[in-house]
């Protein structure tokens, strides 16, 4: 039971992240579509006069964009290209404000910084919450102690001097190596032995932690082989909580980029229309 409600929780964040995924995607879409159909004008046909005596109707433009752009004389002064990159490249959104136009560009970045942010605290949150109860689990079920008896009692079995000691983590490495060396012989290794080929990390402990849920030669210290599948699933759903939250991360830096890249168009575009009219 508990196990398919923690698959159907993981479920559930991985249809959340594929949701967020196709929401900027799509966005990115809009955007490349935007910016195509602003290039290409949309030809209209002139409409003839029908004025009775014969005075002609100003004729339309030939041709007008698909989408307006602001009159030419509110348009101010030139926009560096630069600026808004670094501005929008600084905070999205910052750069398309300065640009003065299509503001609703810069809302759309802006709002997917913000919610990309809050998923990104609330995913690393959840995987600091989950490491402290890795962690406290994997406490509470193994010890180095327990782990070194078991040591010992290997090198004894073998007529070698026990010499593990659980409060020196380089005695621990000093028998492990010994007797992984028994169990690579040439001739009669040891297979119960075959396994030692690691050797406890004690000074880092994302590593300590995730050696003794992840590597076998590590269940003798556990108190049950039942806790030490149980941590290494733990262990399992932490990595993935991170994996969440490194994914919302590079959201981020992605939406850092387009919205650089936007602004700086922008300013662009801005630029050009000024010099079509000699400003």
């Amino acid at each position: 039971m508990v196990k398919d409600k923690e698959e159907g929780i993981k479920k559930k964040e991985e249809r959340h992240v594929r949701k967020c995924e196709v929401l900027l995607s799509s966005f990115v879409f809009v955007l490349c579509f935007l910016r195509v159909a602003n290039a290409q004008p949309v030809s209209r046909t002139v409409l003839a006069s029908y004025a009775l005596n014969a005075t002609p109707i100003p004729a339309r433009p030939d041709t007008v964009p698909l989408f307006e752009k602001p009159h030419i004389e509110s348009e101010g002064s030139h926009k560096s290209p630069f600026l808004a990159a670094a501005l929008s490249a600084a905070v999205p959104g910052l750069g398309e404000y300065y640009c003065g136009e299509q503001i609703w560009r810069g809302l759309i970045f802006t709002g997917l910084e913000i919610g990309l942010w809050v998923e990104y605290a609330r995913y690393i949150q959840r995987f600091n919450d989950s490491t402290t109860g890795f962690r406290s689990f994997s406490d509470a079920h193994f010890t180095k102690g327990k782990y070194a008896t078991f040591l010992d009692s290997a090198l004894v079995v073998h007529q070698l001097k026990p010499i593990a000691d659980s409060t020196n983590c380089a005695s621990i490495n000093r028998a492990e190596a010994q007797l992984d060396s028994l169990g690579n012989l040439s001739v009669n290794p040891d297979p119960t032995l075959a396994d030692m080929g690691h050797q406890l990390v004690c000074s880092d402990l994302q590593q300590y932690y995730e050696m003794i849920s992840k590597y076998k030669q590590y269940i003798p210290g556990w108190d049950a082989l039942a806790n030490w599948n149980e941590a290494a699933a733990k262990s399992g759903r932490m990595n993935d909580t991170f994996g969440v939250a490194e994914r919302f991360g590079w959201g981020i830096i992605i939406n850092h980029i387009l919205s650089a890249i936007d602004a700086a168009l922008l300013a662009n575009d801005h630029n050009s229309r000024l010099r079509q009219i000699g400003r």
